[in-house]
């Protein structure tokens, strides 16, 4: 738990410090009720397992600089503009990629990942429930990859 509380400390002072506290989305769906705000959208990453770890991966670049990844056993399942959440990035199965994208009008090509392994999904128009299994197939797709003896999953 204190691990968790740092990361909230870190992760809150970084948002309020980079966005002058104006970190929520401005959503202009009619079914506000149904969305995510970033800090939502944080917890429910962290809350997959223990072992998630959240990183500003690219501060060595200005256009990147406010991209908050979230990783399991080493690799990044989701990222995400900090300040735009129109492009959540989760991995996603080859075959599911065209699928989703047809689908939904909310999700496209990554911004910036491959775009046969990996989507783009506008959290300030898509339904909370389905970027939360978006985000946990994500996880549990690179977990599944990935996976180290030992490790304690949350059934998130």
């Amino acid at each position: 738990m204190k691990i968790i509380r740092k990361k909230q400390s870190f992760i809150s002072k970084k948002i309020l410090f980079l966005t002058e506290n104006k970190y929520l989305c401005h959503h202009t769906s009619p079914s506000k009720g149904n969305l995510m705000d970033i800090e939502e959208l944080r917890t429910y990453c962290l809350s997959l397992s223990e072992e998630t770890e959240e990183k500003f991966p690219f501060q060595q670049f200005k256009a990147a600089k406010d991209i908050l990844a979230f990783y399991i056993c080493g690799h990044i399942f989701c990222y995400f503009n900090i300040n735009d959440l129109t492009h959540v990035t989760v991995k996603c199965l080859p075959e599911k990629v065209v699928e989703l994208i047809e689908e939904y009008d909310f999700i496209d090509h990554p911004y910036n990942g491959n775009a046969k392994y990996w989507v783009g999904i506008d959290a300030q128009r898509a339904d909370q429930q389905l970027l939360k299994k978006l985000i946990k197939d994500s996880f549990s797709l690179i977990v599944n990859k990935y996976k180290k003896t030992g490790s304690k999953q949350n059934k998130n």
